[in-house]
């Protein structure tokens, strides 16, 4: 689950809530300040997986490293080290 928080004004926010929580915002000013948090329920897509060994065969590759190389998985929040962090101990 991913959450997006900010900070906004009553003002900005209120015609696009649903109206039933329109009410419950009405006995705040305009300008008043408000922190909004969305939380995001991540499913999983079906139907996208892709199996990966088939298609480095279709795509006549003999060693899969040789695949990957070429076509690299994506990773959504990749770590990046500096050389330095990579030789610490």
């Amino acid at each position: 689950m991913d959450a997006i928080e900010f900070q906004t004004t009553v003002k900005e926010i209120i015609t696009t809530i649903p109206k039933d929580k329109q009410k419950s915002l009405a006995r705040y000013r305009g300008d008043e300040a408000v922190r909004v948090i969305i939380l995001t329920q991540l499913s999983p897509k079906t139907g996208l997986r892709k199996d990966l060994l088939r298609d480095a065969e279709e795509k006549g590759y003999d060693d899969f490293l040789d695949y990957l190389i070429d076509h690299p998985l994506p990773v959504p929040y990749p770590i990046r080290f500096s050389r330095e962090e990579l030789h610490e101990r």
